[in-house]
């Protein structure tokens, strides 16, 4: 007897559990509780993409006085600082099937806004790099608020151009330029080209390269830190139509 392929079981036992969410969340089952939830104070979750943005941006929101938590399933080197990390979960061959629909009916309950970075959210994907559109129609059926935040492409050498850098750095130390090369990965360069012509200039001019230094920090501190987030928060709540707090 012929078994049925594993994407096929998969998308079966996807559909299988969506389907028992929805009758658990339904008017008629805990559905009266998950509206009930929102009458209390403002609660957001920020998930599930595992960056250093994540307890950032919610560092900022609750300091509008939002009570906000953060939830990643997977982390890895670069932080598992969140409130929820549920990676060890997630990896049981067993429970890590049904981890997402749990947590999905759980943060209904206890969350009436939700941050996500556009392709994942907490129920599984139904095709790769692509958010769940099931999950979406159940947060507005539920009127939740859902808002959608873009990230970089994958953080992968291949994806960032770092091999020319490599190489363009190697070049110009063996011609004898004084380079110290500190990677600061995940970082996108759409200009590879241009990189050793750029690099080459600026380590002829110290006096610019200080300058652009200190013109960057200056940047990064109005535009990129936690304050200066909250500071324009508000107002991308108001533009949506959403409430601050």
């Amino acid at each position: 007897m012929l078994k049925p392929p594993a994407r096929v079981l998969r998308f079966l036992w996807r559909a299988f559990m969506l389907a028992a969410t929805i009758l658990v969340i339904s008017p008629g089952g805990i559905g009266r509780l998950l509206y009930r939830r929102q009458e209390g104070p403002l609660r957001s979750l920020w998930a599930d993409t595992p960056m250093l943005i994540l307890p950032t941006n919610a560092k900022a929101e609750s300091d509008l006085g939002v009570h906000t938590a953060t939830l990643a399933y997977e982390t890895y080197f670069i932080t598992d600082d969140f409130d929820y990390d549920l990676s060890r979960c997630h990896k049981s061959s067993g429970f890590g099937m049904l981890l997402p629909y749990f947590v999905f009916v759980w943060a209904c309950w206890r969350f009436g806004r939700f941050h996500f970075f556009c392709h994942v959210g907490l129920l599984p994907q139904h095709e790769r790099g692509q958010f769940n559109r099931f999950e979406l129609a159940l947060h507005r059926w539920l009127g939740k608020q859902v808002f959608f935040w873009t990230c970089s492409a994958d953080n992968h050498r291949h994806f960032k151009g770092t091999g020319y850098l490599l190489a363009a750095v190697d070049r110009l130390k063996a011609e004898g330029y004084p380079l110290e090369l500190r990677l600061v990965e995940r970082i996108p360069n759409d200009r590879a080209e241009q990189l050793e012509s750029v690099l080459r200039e600026l380590a002829d001019d110290r006096r610019r390269l200080h300058d652009l230094g200190v013109r960057g920090r200056r940047y990064v501190e109005k535009y990129f830190t936690p304050g200066a987030f909250a500071q324009r928060l508000p107002d991308a709540y108001q533009d949506l139509g959403a409430n601050c707090a």
